[in-house]
């Protein structure tokens, strides 16, 4: 039974907030002055339509990490970048390079789409979602859809999306080099340069990343040594314009990496043994563009990803008998996406219409055990703007194929859509209402488990208010999503997923940014009550690895040549497995640049100021106050 109360309840936190909120911003201290001397340039975005539109004009919740905020940030990996924004969460077993899981919007982990410049990044033969170790210095920005997208990014886009969009085609005629120093005796090196020779546009970027990190655990089952971990990764694209209408570029990204790791000792291997991976991550695409006329704007892109792991105990490979653990685990992708949009423009009405299709070919295999799931998927979607109105409807079909070694098959075919209006009720006042559906077929491992599992069913509904005056912008969003066939496995033996389970969140995203009295601000805080229950028992709580209540605040300002910023980030209690708790914490990060010259600039990060104690997975440390120096050297290519 679906539950009204639990809508109406978020609409009333909503309003509840704005009546407080908003009359309490509406006294603005920013100058005509000081608005006239920084122009409001909104960051764009493309990921809630395929279209890019700025922040303050897009319907849906989204939130993009722009590559000023990824300069001056604190942040020392991808997860903490993503993490500074609303309804986004993340744990790791570790430091740098060690299992990292996302939640959105409350979701488990497995419940979001995560995209490298537009391309689906698949998971494993359990549906668990393979975070790509990109290195920070290779990312240009990254856009964040909060909410059910299923009806734009097919099954498990249930909690949202996360695209990653690389510096590999963003360089023209131009490069950097930056080298980084600090703490746990972390070094990096990055470079990059892009030239445009006789029609062709050249561009290269690579990163070398080592660190000697620490203990990541403390019981005694584990080995004390530190847990390190380095990487070295490059980028190159080549792109030519065929025409005045059309662009073709092809690339390839290649990733290799080797980190220590900690685990609880397996039957027979000494506390001292050392656990090593090694992982490779290669990936070829050629993308073409083709604009002409109101009805093509299209894009099309061919992606083969390909990902090996290898595991080592005391430099020997590890066998499938020692824990859980396989010498080797291979993933292989191919990705066909088409997206075209037409549009059509009257006297008072703006309409938008998005065709696409997506192709997915993968497999996972682990020691000679190997799972298929293969995508095929058609997409619709319809836009409308017309005076303070704004429209936005998506219809997608997807047919999921299963195969395991066993040869057990099946084929899952779910129809997603979702629905949104918009309207401008006074000059800086905005208000926006969505529902979707979505769904999450089972993985191929689930499904070998049992055939008679179904999908995963979800609703999702949310509204929010907007305020935009003198560069500031507020958004006050308010969402429910209930999940129905949730799959829970049984811990008996042997164990077994069924359909047992129920979900649901009921939430509240305070986002607030600009600029005041010379200082950068951007506030983001949520608060929500993630449930499970098993339905055969009415057992249930708090989802795991998730708080009620989360936020943080970044502050920044220019002095002179310096800028001075810093971040505090408050997570409160979590549930970890095992019936272990996760303590709330408060961490504070800081940093301090100056620009030596017009090229030449200089930047001092401080994390963890006060030397909090802290854990994102129950039972793994985290990295205790360290201090990186980097120094940056942007230049003119004149190759």
């Amino acid at each position: 039974m679906r539950k009204p109360h639990l809508i109406l309840t978020t609409l009333s936190l909503c309003a509840a907030s704005a009546s407080f909120i908003v009359p309490a911003l509406a006294q603005d201290t920013t100058t005509t002055q000081n608005t006239n001397e920084r122009p409001i340039v909104y960051p764009s975005a493309s990921i809630a339509n395929f279209q890019p539109l700025p922040l303050n004009e897009v319907l849906l919740s989204v939130d993009v990490v722009t590559s000023e905020e990824i300069e001056r940030s604190t942040a020392s990996s991808v997860s903490e970048l993503i993490a500074q924004k609303t309804g986004i969460e993340f744990s790791r077993t570790g430091g740098p390079g060690a299992v990292t899981s996302h939640f959105l919007r409350g979701q488990k982990s497995a419940n979001y789409v995560l995209l490298v410049d537009g391309i689906r990044v698949h998971g494993n033969t359990y549906g668990n979602v393979i975070t790509p170790e990109l290195a920070i210095a290779q990312i240009e920005k990254i856009e964040l859809l909060k909410g059910n997208a299923s009806a734009l990014y097919g099954e498990a886009a249930v909690g949202g999306v996360i695209n990653i969009i690389t510096k590999s085609g963003s360089l023209r005629d131009s490069g950097f080099i930056s080298t980084k120093y600090g703490s746990y005796d972390t070094a990096e090196v990055s470079a990059g340069i892009s030239k445009y020779v006789n029609g062709f546009n050249l561009s290269f970027a690579g990163t070398k990343f080592e660190t000697e990190g620490f203990d990541v655990r403390s019981d005694s089952t584990t080995n004390p040594d530190k847990d390190g971990y380095s990487q070295d990764s490059y980028n190159f694209t080549l792109s030519r314009r065929l025409s005045s209408a059309s662009n073709i570029t092809i690339g390839l990204r290649n990733r290799e990496s080797d980190g220590d790791y900690d685990d609880t000792v397996p039957s027979g291997t000494s506390t001292t043994s050392t656990h090593v991976h090694n992982t490779e991550n290669q990936e070829s695409f050629i993308t073409y563009e083709l604009e002409k006329g109101a009805a093509i704007d299209l894009r099309l892109d061919y992606n083969q990803a390909k990902r090996t792991r290898k595991d080592f105990i005391d430099g020997a490979p590890a066998k499938t008998a020692v824990s859980w653990k396989n010498n080797v685990i291979k993933g292989n992708s191919k990705t066909l996406k088409l997206v075209n949009i037409s549009r059509l423009r009257g006297d008072s009405v703006q309409h938008s219409l998005t065709q696409g299709i997506e192709l997915i070919d993968a497999y996972y295999d682990s020691d000679g055990s190997r799972s298929e799931r293969d995508t095929e998927a058609a997409f619709l979607g319809y836009g409308a703007k017309f005076g303070a109105h704004d429209v936005q409807t998506n219809l997608r079909h997807d047919k999921v194929s299963l195969k395991t070694t066993s040869d057990i098959k099946a084929d899952m075919k779910e129809t997603s859509y979702l629905a949104g209006y918009g309207y401008r009720f006074a000059e800086h006042y905005k208000i926006a209402l969505s529902h979707a559906t979505g769904f999450r077929a089972p993985s191929a491992g689930e499904y070998g488990s049992n055939q008679d599992l179904k999908p995963e069913t979800y609703t999702s509904n949310e509204v929010s208010l907007q305020r935009d005056k003198n560069g500031r912008l507020l958004r006050l969003t308010a969402f429910s999503t209930e999940t129905d066939n949730e799959i829970k496995w049984l811990s008996v033996s042997p164990w077994t997923p069924e359909n047992i389970q129920k979900n649901e969140n009921i939430g509240l995203e305070v986002s607030y940014s600009g600029t005041a009295d010379k200082f950068d601000f951007d506030l983001d805080i949520t608060f929500q009550d993630p449930k499970e229950t098993d339905t055969t028992t009415s057992s249930g709580g708090q989802s795991l690895k998730r708080a009620k209540a989360y936020g943080k605040l970044n502050l920044s300002r220019h002095i002179g040549d310096y800028q001075i910023g810093g971040t505090l980030t408050h997570s409160g209690r979590k549930l970890d497995s095992g019936s272990k708790t996760i303590a709330s914490f408060t961490r504070l990060d800081g940093y301090i640049s100056r620009q030596l010259g017009d090229n030449l600039s200089v930047n001092l990060k401080a994390e963890n100021i006060t030397n909090s104690e802290y854990e994102t997975t129950a039972g793994y440390r985290t990295p205790e106050r360290s201090l990186f120096l980097t120094l940056k050297y942007d230049f003119v290519s004149a190759l």
